[in-house]
């Protein structure tokens, strides 16, 4: 039996720049590598629920305003599967 490869974590700040979040995404499906995870943290007014993220098993974390700095990086890690 082969052991199950380690679980990568990919904590993604995001504050309204869309296309270049999906972007970031195409680029994490293309990689060989699948046993990952993708946490999405947004600070920023815009819902990223209506981008059809959640059907393609990301976490979603909306703050809903902006912390700025490092704040949203720290939600996310808290969120990471370890």
């Amino acid at each position: 039996m082969t052991p199950t490869p380690p679980l990568v974590s990919i904590v993604i700040p995001t504050w309204q720049r869309t296309e270049l979040l999906l972007e970031t995404l195409d680029h994490i499906q293309e990689q060989t590598y699948k046993n990952v995870e993708v946490i999405i943290v947004s600070d920023g007014p815009q819902s990223l629920y209506n981008l059809d993220l959640v059907n393609r098993n990301y976490s979603i974390i909306e703050l809903g305003r902006n912390w700025s700095g490092l704040m949203p990086d720290s939600f996310g890690i808290k969120k990471v599967n370890i």
